[in-house]
């Protein structure tokens, strides 16, 4: 699935958890299930593009995380929640 903020913001706000908590800060709280086994999203902010993305492989789920200068984000996952400025993160966690 992929989607931009201005073609679908119900699904980027839900099922992949962008939301936009301040001017320049985010929390992202991707949701992973269904029958798919990836997906990925970006909004783009005034600061620059914001991306979440998530793939299961095996018995694990890579999130892939796009974070604009300027900004900042709280990254809730299974496992940890994260707070983070811009840059790029990778996270790998094990599936339930």
């Amino acid at each position: 699935t992929r989607c931009s903020r201005d073609w679908s913001s119900d699904v980027c706000s839900s099922d992949l958890g962008i939301q936009i908590t301040g001017e320049n800060e985010f929390e992202i709280s991707p949701v992973v299930g269904g029958h798919f086994t990836h997906a990925g999203c970006s909004y783009q902010s005034v600061y620059g593009p914001l991306t979440s993305k998530w793939e299961v492989v095996g018995n694990t789920i890579k999130y892939h995380f796009s974070i604009p200068s300027n900004t900042k984000a709280k990254i809730i996952l299974p496992n940890a929640t994260y707070l983070v400025g811009a840059g790029e993160y990778d996270y790998v966690v094990e599936k339930k």
